[in-house]
């Protein structure tokens, strides 16, 4: 063996050079090569005492969550043109509509490819073809929209806002390139005829009163179970579903490690939470859900954390006992050879054979590395 100078670190590439190794490796296999005897009972519940982790289960609720759908307070909900009209009197400056402009445009990534666009088509050409005769440049066209003025940037609302139907205007430029723009109409300043507005203020109308009346239910529902009733006595006069819950932990885990309340993906951390923070048999009170579902929680029944019987896991316990006795039958073999091989009783080969084992082939390696090539 030759050592390094003093000076050299000794994890530095000079010293891995330098402690060089060259040798042979062999490890005994799993098997000790003698049979391991039953454990006996005393054995096998120290085994069982050291790995009660292992065998531990975790507390599990049996849940039925109970919801009334959105959908169910729409149900019957009608509104009277003559009701969407005092709606509409009401609220009438909320249709309400500022000066629009309508206004096509081209987007060029140069100034010059902008000016040449808007020449043709102050030449009489129209934009969209403008922008067609540019084939293979960079340049996008945009048919006529709507804009109101608070909807452009003020390099573009100015300009558009001071020009006349169908005025070219540009080009303008702004951080998505250079504008060319035709303004094709002007839309004065009105107030949206109760006709226009009318279906959509009946949906907006309908959403409140199915919010009111969803709300209604819930505080009768929530009254009702207040006075003793059970879920499924009030099942009967309210528009509730029930769902009853495979046992499921805290993380919302049933025993084969899937997911439960796969009905309620969104609000399942609530419903949970809620779930086991009541006391077996009660029911929470109603919970408004991320979706507009309206819900409650009630525990049917609650087992603690325990760990499992011995005799549920016991062929599992024989065979970490016999693991275990393996283990140390090996390292007793291991040691033994490593003794018989220092103590000059036999060579590595001699020692490998009366183990039944078989040497590796011969491998370099340093005090950084292991070798990769080993057999057993």
């Amino acid at each position: 063996i030759r050592r390094p100078p003093r000076s050299t670190p000794l994890y530095s590439s000079a010293a891995s050079d330098v402690y060089k190794r060259q040798g042979v490796i062999f490890l005994p296999d799993s098997d000790p090569g003698k049979t391991i005897p039953a454990p006996t009972q005393t054995e096998l519940e120290g085994v069982y005492k050291a790995s009660q982790a292992v065998y531990t289960l975790p507390e599990r609720r049996v849940l039925t969550v109970g919801w009334i759908d959105p959908q169910a307070a729409r149900k019957d909900i009608s509104v009277s043109d003559e009701d969407l009209k005092k709606a509409y009197e009401a609220n009438k400056e909320s249709y309400a509509v500022g000066e629009m402009r309508a206004f096509a445009q081209a987007v060029a990534d140069s100034e010059e490819l902008a000016q040449s666009i808007a020449q043709k088509v102050r030449g009489g050409e129209s934009l969209e073809k403008a922008v067609a005769q540019a084939a293979g440049k960079k340049t996008v066209y945009r048919p006529a929209q709507d804009f109101a003025r608070e909807g452009l940037p003020d390099a573009i609302a100015k300009p558009v806002f001071e020009a006349k139907e169908k005025d070219v205007i540009g080009p303008v430029r702004t951080p998505l390139g250079w504008h060319v723009m035709v303004l094709e109409a002007v839309r004065a300043p009105h107030t949206k005829a109760f006709e226009e507005v009318k279906e959509a203020l009946r949906s907006e109308e309908i959403d409140t009163r199915a919010g009111e009346k969803l709300s209604s239910l819930s505080d009768a529902l929530d009254d009702r179970l207040a006075g003793g009733a059970t879920l499924e006595e009030a099942a009967k006069d309210f528009p509730l579903i029930l769902k009853t819950e495979a046992p499921l932990d805290s993380q919302g885990l049933k025993a084969d490690g899937t997911a439960g309340l796969s009905d309620f993906e969104a609000d399942r951390a609530v419903l949970l939470e809620t779930g086991f923070d009541l006391m077996e048999g009660e029911t929470s009170a109603v919970l408004a859900l991320s979706d507009g579902r309206h819900a409650l929680v009630r525990a049917d029944s609650m087992t603690p954390e325990h760990v499992k019987p011995l005799e549920s896991v016991r062929a599992d316990l024989v065979q970490r006992w016999e693991r275990q006795q393996k283990k140390i039958a090996n390292i007793a073999r291991a040691k033994a050879m490593m003794e018989s091989i220092r103590e000059g009783k036999a060579t590595i080969e001699q020692a490998a054979a009366q183990a039944g084992l078989k040497v590796s082939i011969p491998v370099s390696y340093t005090h950084l590395t292991l070798p990769t090539n080993r057999e057993v």
